[in-house]
């Protein structure tokens, strides 16, 4: 039977005594998660209707039929709500975890059923029976169809808990459904693109990290309520009570100002060290964090009835992938991980419309083999953050305007027949609302007149004839606004480029409604009316 390397559990000083859960629980022991009935939650088949994570390769082999109360997803399930549970018997600031809350009522249209979550999550926690306050609860659109209206976002897991009735579906975000699909692999290729050319300039990966909705705002200030000033949150506190002062320098703050999430870099990094594996901290160690390489994923296979190696091949290769990295990463990378990462962040300054977002460079310079473990341990790591709500491993990009071009025309490798028709767009302005457009890039400048800026419009631009600044005058780094339009209509301002685009004569009227992180903000109607 493959399984994921036992020898890290040994160092998992957490007794049961600390893991008591208010309702009874424990995270080692998930057959105590069966006393309290546990809200509805999504099969992997609905979860990939939602989006695409890798919670389908983690887990995905188990098919919708196998999925009885013994699997290996309803026993990850099961561990989660332990997590969750866990963390708010901190006396001081209980953690909030991410979870999906899905509305499946019939005839209701989205907006009713944002309406009745809402109800429910504030009923439920200024009841009688809820002993921790919620505060101000930020829940964002993830899915809206016909059939369901999925919302994500933080809770105390004994509200998520709560919601019960037959109309909710309740899931909570392990780490697997964190990571979008393509994440591990991304690393794993970065990884073997810095072995294939040590000399090269690399193109340093970036993990771009959503926050969970209200974490880490624009207008955040410290609160003072129940605990000492400039804490934030459970992980800044044990910055305090738990770590060495002399030690409390800023993690990647090179020209970033960081303030306020110091203790989520902190809190990753902390989890990566191994230094802390064997100290008593209230925090779990990174390998009980994740279900697939916990003590309790090992019981579950060493008492299950139902576990097949052959069956589950595949399954079993992916948790010995996590396992074997666990196993790595703890005699090798501390180096890594207190040199190679350099964090930002980009604060929302409308927590009911866009979160906070994070990015950490990992400089994969000079890499050997064994740092492939460091680079994927870093993926858990971040993913084990209950403030973080999604990742993405942003890998080098690679525009492919020329292949657009020919295929929209003819489907045949550049063969242009409008064009050859003297058919390019000329004459005519598309409109473009999106990140923004670099104007500088070669494709859009203009040697004769600076761009426009404003409602105004210059009929005799080379290519950009408006630009009206709903958010800036720029498009953010690797912008998705920038590609759109030169795939539009780029042109090269002194001939001929490999990359013009589908309509290359054609001029723009820009809508900028991107900020530097990518996240769209389109203008209210006051604004356009305006």
């Amino acid at each position: 039977m493959i399984k994921p390397s036992p020898s890290l559990i040994t160092a998992l000083s957490i007794t049961t005594t600390i893991l008591s859960l208010a309702h009874s629980q424990t995270v080692t022991s998930n057959a105590n998660a069966e006393q309290q009935q546990l809200p509805t939650y999504l099969t992997l088949d609905q979860l990939n209707l939602v989006l695409d994570s890798e919670t389908d390769t983690d887990f995905g082999n188990f098919s919708s039929q196998e999925l009885s109360d013994s699997s290996t997803w309803n026993e990850a399930i099961r561990y989660e709500w332990s997590k969750g549970l866990a963390a708010e018997n901190i006396s001081l600031l209980p953690q909030k975890y991410p979870y999906l809350i899905c509305h499946t009522g019939a005839n209701m249209s989205g907006w009713q059923r944002r309406v009745a979550i809402t109800a429910a999550i504030t009923n439920v926690a200024t009841s009688a029976a809820t002993t921790t306050e919620e505060g101000e609860v930020y829940l964002h659109t993830l899915y809206n169809e016909d059939d369901y209206l999925c919302l994500y976002g933080q809770l105390m897991a004994s509200v998520a808990i709560s919601l019960t009735d037959d109309v909710f579906v309740v899931q909570p975000v392990m780490a697997s459904l964190k990571m979008i699909e393509g994440s591990v692999e991304g690393m794993k290729e970065e990884h073997a693109n810095a072995l294939g050319d040590a000399t090269a300039e690399g193109y340093f990966p970036r993990v771009d990290m959503g926050l969970c909705p209200g974490v880490a705002l624009m207008e955040d200030k410290v609160e003072e309520e129940g605990g000492e000033e400039g804490v934030e949150s459970y992980f800044e506190y044990l910055q305090q009570v738990d770590r060495d002062p002399s030690s409390n320098a800023a993690i990647g703050d090179e020209g970033e100002n960081l303030d306020g999430v110091e203790d989520i870099t902190e809190a990753i990094t902390e989890l990566l060290l191994s230094e802390n594996l064997n100290n008593n901290s209230a925090v779990l160690p990174l390998s009980q964090q994740f279900y697939m390489t916990s003590q309790a994923y090992i019981d579950y296979l060493d008492n299950s009835t139902n576990y097949d190696d052959d069956d589950n091949e595949d399954q079993s290769k992916r948790a010995k992938m996590w396992g074997d990295a666990m196993d790595n990463y703890q005699t090798s990378c501390d180096e890594t991980y207190r040199t190679r990462l350099t964090w930002k962040i980009y604060r929302s300054t409308q927590p009911e419309r866009s979160a906070s977002q994070m990015q950490v460079v990992y400089n994969n310079t000079g890499e050997t083999d064994i740092d492939a473990s460091c680079a994927l341990v870093l993926l858990l790591a971040i993913s084990a953050n209950p403030d973080v709500c999604s990742l993405d491993v942003r890998r080098e990009v690679e525009p492919s305007n020329r292949i657009a071009s020919f295929m929209v025309e003819s489907e045949i490798q550049n063969e242009y027949p409008f064009r050859a028709r003297g058919i390019d767009g000329t004459g005519e302005t598309v409109a473009v609302s999106d990140t923004g457009v670099d104007s500088d890039n070669c494709y859009f400048y203009d040697p004769e007149k600076p761009q426009p800026v404003g409602f105004t419009f210059d009929a005799s631009a080379r290519k950009i004839d408006q630009y009206v600044p709903f958010v800036d005058t720029r498009d953010y780094l690797y912008g998705h606004g920038t590609h759109v339009a030169g795939t539009i209509a780029g042109k090269r301002w002194d001939g001929e480029g490999a990359a013009d685009g589908i309509a290359p004569g054609a001029t723009l009227a820009v809508a900028d409604i991107g900020n530097e992180n990518g996240d769209l903000r389109p203008p209210n109607d006051k604004t356009l009316l305006s």
